[in-house]
């Protein structure tokens, strides 16, 4: 049986400490109902590990916003998949619209980041999707057709 999964992108927000301290409200806020899917939070690269410590023993998941393409190597500012599941994530977010748009990744780069995130033991979320222009133009389900044959 396929299980629903909420999952809550913080993108560019929450530092380590406010990080932890949502991570805690939202914990603690679960406590209260029987889960029959999965919650997962994805809070910026830099609150990974307190987010991670404050949901250890919990059902809540934690999760990256991107890894990159490549194992290793000179790409500065770039977090490996393997970087990931060390510091305890589960799960890790590619192709989101923003990267698409405003870093102007390719379909081929998040096959990569996808092969990464599964040789590291990740689990990848896809995220597929048109900009507005296309949307208004027409074209979206060109473009989201395209996204997934890729």
């Amino acid at each position: 049986m396929r299980r629903t999964m909420v999952a809550g992108n913080w993108k560019l927000n929450k530092g380590p400490s406010a990080a932890r301290d949502l991570a805690r409200q939202v914990r603690d806020g679960l406590r209260k109902y029987h889960l029959r899917g999965e919650v997962l939070v994805c809070p910026p690269f830099v609150s990974l590990p307190s987010v991670v410590e404050v949901t250890k023993d919990s059902p809540l998941l934690v999760g990256a916003q991107n890894c990159a393409a490549e194992k290793s190597g000179a790409f500065t500012g770039e977090v490996s998949a393997a970087m990931l599941n060390e510091v305890g994530a589960s799960h890790v977010i590619v192709a989101h619209s923003e990267r698409r748009q405003y870093q102007r990744e390719s379909d081929e780069d998040f096959i990569k980041k996808i092969d990464q995130a599964h040789a590291a033991g990740l689990t990848a979320i896809f995220c597929f999707g048109e900009v507005l222009s296309e949307r208004r133009a027409g074209r979206a389900e060109r473009v989201v057709r395209a996204q997934l044959e890729d």
